[in-house]
């Protein structure tokens, strides 16, 4: 028994069916330098089982190779983690897009300056020497609908009060 697979010699069978011919009727040659060689003698279970095995076995080839991959990846995020590096958010830049300016003819403004001032404020943000923008004091427009339907512009004051009604000639 050395050297032989008990597995495969404990499993008898009989390759022949009913009318007696090894194959069923219609059934083409398969073999050796046939296009269906990964399939050798389709109507036997050996053979079939000697085929799962291989792909049980690509199959193992594959998770192990994923599963180094990922083992990779944990390794040097936990190391960021140790060394208490700061994780740099690594998105796609389409999000950071200025919004269009509709009033140009053209938007085709620089995009170059928007990231330097946007890399500025990041900077600024983690040093600490962020301002907080206080709310404007001055005067709004304020648009404000009447009970009966109509609408008006006025013009409040800081301190909420009605300074003046837009007239009805001026567009923004």
């Amino acid at each position: 028994m050395k050297g032989k697979d008990p597995y495969n010699e404990g499993i008898k069978y009989k390759d022949i069916f009913k009318s007696g011919d090894k194959r069923p009727s219609g059934a083409p040659k398969q073999g050796f330098l046939s296009g269906d060689f990964p399939k050798r003698d389709e109507y036997t279970n050996n053979m079939r089982t000697e085929q799962l095995r291989e792909t049980l076995k690509r199959e193992n080839k594959i998770h192990q190779l994923i599963r180094a991959k990922t083992a990779n990846l944990e390794t040097s995020e936990q190391s960021l983690k140790t060394y208490g590096m700061r994780k740099v958010n690594l998105f796609d830049l389409v999000f950071r897009m200025p919004q269009p300016s509709f009033r140009l003819k053209r938007d085709d403004r620089q995009g170059k300056f928007f990231y330097m001032a946007e890399r500025r404020k990041q900077q600024q943000e983690d040093s600490g020497n962020v301002k907080k923008k206080r709310p404007d004091e001055g005067k709004r427009w304020v648009s404000v609908g009447l009970p009966n339907g109509k609408e008006f512009e006025v013009l409040v004051e800081s301190n909420k009060i009605i300074a003046t009604k837009r007239p009805s000639t001026a567009h923004i």
